[in-house]
């Protein structure tokens, strides 16, 4: 099995905007992928900035 994890960061302010955009357009890319099985964002927030992580199995 392959997993694939992404990292983006934004301001923490722009981080709402940001998961919407992930929701929208890039978790259902990674879903049309053959073979996909799952993909999970895991976010966090340090200070004034927000991680997150995308993993694709």
């Amino acid at each position: 099995m392959i997993v694939r994890m992404w990292h983006g960061m934004t301001r923490a302010s722009d981080g709402p905007e940001y998961l919407r955009f992930l929701e929208r357009r890039a978790i259902p890319d990674y879903r049309s992928v053959p073979g996909n099985l799952s993909v999970q964002i895991l976010q966090r927030v340090e200070g004034d900035r927000a991680h997150f992580l995308t993993v694709t199995w």
